[in-house]
């Protein structure tokens, strides 16, 4: 490509060519998704992308249909796997290091957290954690107005003090690092809204028969 700014250095075409044979396990889950709400179609090939890699291995190995479906078997997992990726996030003074973001939720943590590691290594192997961030705590998640790579992540820490975590997108746009992680959290708001509306349904059922 001709270089015709001086503020774009180097300017690429990256292609991505994404192979299109969804089973009907994807096609239904992806379908529920964007029934929610309308979503990039950037959103929707990450999406795919990542549920496809995580039904691989089954496939690989020639699973049947019942076994393929236990991969991500909700919205909610599909979500937690595609908002994992490597991230520049920004420390103190200006500071920049390369860090891994996962999304950690049952059964191997008690409430949905979003964990920041050094690597994906650590990642994988559930290693030290640099930050863990309860995702019911976050407060919105942006673009910054300023940095068209650059988001940030308002949350509650611990001591319900506000604070604020700045990454740098690494592996795909910006916007769909932020679309994704709102979506995340829309749901999992929306599954505790659930779980407690079941809980008065018993306890008022319960009450009734008595």
């Amino acid at each position: 490509m001709r270089q015709k700014s001086k503020t774009v250095l180097n300017p690429r075409i990256k292609l991505s060519v994404i192979k299109h044979d969804e089973s009907d396990v994807e096609q239904g889950l992806l379908a529920g998704i964007a029934a929610k709400g309308d979503i990039r179609s950037e959103t929707n090939i990450m999406l795919r992308q990542h549920l496809q890699k995580s039904m691989a291995p089954s496939k690989a190995a020639g699973a049947s249909s019942d076994e393929e479906a236990k991969g991500p078997s909700s919205e909610l997992e599909i979500l937690a796997k595609g908002c994992c990726g490597p991230v520049e996030v920004f420390g103190s003074w200006g500071t920049k290091e390369q860090r891994y973001i996962a999304i950690k939720g049952p059964p191997d943590m008690k409430k949905y957290t979003m964990c920041v590691y050094k690597d994906n290594m650590e990642a994988e192997k559930s290693g030290k954690m640099i930050k863990e961030i309860n995702l019911m705590k976050v407060m919105g998640v942006s673009p910054d107005p300023g940095r068209n790579e650059v988001f940030m992540i308002q949350y509650l820490d611990e001591n319900k003090v506000k604070q604020r975590l700045q990454c740098r997108r690494l592996d795909r746009a910006r916007d769909v690092w932020v679309e994704m992680l709102q979506l995340l959290i829309k749901h999992i708001h929306a599954r505790r809204q659930q779980a407690r509306e079941t809980k008065v349904d018993k306890e008022t059922s319960k009450q009734s028969k008595q």
